[in-house]
């Protein structure tokens, strides 16, 4: 009799199964250029829907792999660069420690301010996604 080999989830099998916070609608979709080389575990750009429209006008956000992008809103490249920079950092910093760090960013300097000065992770996106689109 072969005994049954238990395995644990792989980390992109478990932040996959957090989809279901995301709204319904939000296809994924084929991006046409590469933001960048993430191995097995890399981001799902998903297009955007009322709801991101309403809480993300004019821009998107990087809820965990998930990219959701307002397309037709401004430079779609420069957005996705920009979130996908933010995916980047979460896989640093962990997603508690990314939206923790971020939080506060928003508070103190600022939003606006942080993207302008370095050392904050607004400015680190703003400047990756400058490397694909213009802000």
């Amino acid at each position: 009799m072969q005994s049954e080999q238990k395995t644990l989830a792989s980390l992109p099998d478990i932040v996959a199964g957090f989809n279901f916070l995301l709204p319904k609608g939000l296809t994924a979709y084929t991006r046409r250029q590469s933001y960048g080389d993430f191995g097995e575990f890399g981001p799902v750009y998903r297009r955007g829907n009322i709801i991101a429209r309403t809480f993300f006008p004019d821009t998107g956000a990087a809820i965990g792999r998930n990219m959701v992008i307002n397309e037709g809103d401004r430079d779609v490249d420069y957005i996705r660069g920009h979130e996908t920079k933010h995916f980047l950092q979460q896989r640093r910093l962990g997603f508690g420690g990314f939206y923790a760090r971020i939080l506060r960013e928003y508070i103190n300097p600022g939003y606006r301010a942080s993207m302008r000065s370095p050392g904050y992770l607004e400015y680190e996106a703003h400047q990756y996604g400058k490397k694909y689109g213009t802000p």
